[in-house]
């Protein structure tokens, strides 16, 4: 007898504030919202069962709706402040759509993650069996070669090493969170684990993939990166 097919739900996070660019969430990405890269791209996901938007702002909800997710709720305002995390939204998101083995968490400011990017992440946790997976990008710099300044302006190492004396080859390749994508086991997820313990799967995306809107800056360079089609590098 087969197994039973894996039901994945995809969380897509998108409050209505943000400080430093109003309506970030919405706001037009190559005549498109930015909301929508993402939307577009879990429900092309081959993994993912469902796809809802988490938000407290009807303005979004109504904008997901139109681009094919699904609002089963509206997010409660104490989940949509500065001091909420992430996981709590999550757990939250998980309660109120049961019957799921993994969440997946997406962040619509990760607009050039791909649904393949998605896919393999899933597929590092199912496959291995691992509580989560994430994605993550190489650093352009090892920490072993970064400061701190303190007070004063004076430079403190990061890492307290011989590390800036040697070659960049000669030091470990460095990878950091990029925010695109999180997996969790749902069972793991409402028992309180974090997404991001030392046993979770590292899915590695090229720089390209893995820009993180913040700020107006970051919108101009990403459709720049789409104008030219870095983003389709590997």
């Amino acid at each position: 007898m087969n197994a039973p097919p894996v039901k994945i739900l995809a969380v897509i996070t998108a409050r209505g504030g943000s400080k430093e660019l109003p309506h970030k969430n919405i706001y037009p990405l190559d005549n498109k919202p930015l909301i929508a890269w993402t939307i577009d791209a879990a429900l092309n996901a081959r993994l993912v069962t469902r796809v809802i938007v988490s938000t407290d702002d009807q303005e979004i909800a109504t904008i997901s709706k139109t681009y094919g997710a699904d609002i089963p709720f509206i997010r409660p305002l104490h989940l949509a402040t500065d001091e909420a995390s992430s996981l709590d939204v999550l757990v939250h998101a998980a309660r109120q759509c049961p019957g799921y083995d993994y969440v997946v968490l997406l962040q619509p400011t990760s607009p050039l993650r791909t649904s393949l990017d998605i896919d393999q992440t899933i597929e590092l946790c199912t496959r291995h069996g691992a509580h989560s997976s994430t994605s993550v990008c190489e650093t352009e710099k090892p920490p072993n070669k970064m400061y701190y300044l303190d007070a004063y302006g004076d430079m403190n190492k990061i890492i307290n090493d011989d590390g800036v004396q040697k070659r960049r080859q000669e030091l470990p390749h460095c990878f950091a969170l990029n925010g695109a994508t999180y997996v969790i086991q749902t069972k793991r997820l409402l028992d309180g684990q974090e997404l991001v313990t030392q046993n979770t799967k590292a899915f590695i995306m090229p720089k390209s993939r893995s820009i993180d809107i913040d700020d107006l800056f970051d919108i101009r360079l990403t459709e720049t990166i789409i104008k030219h089609g870095f983003a389709d590098q590997i």
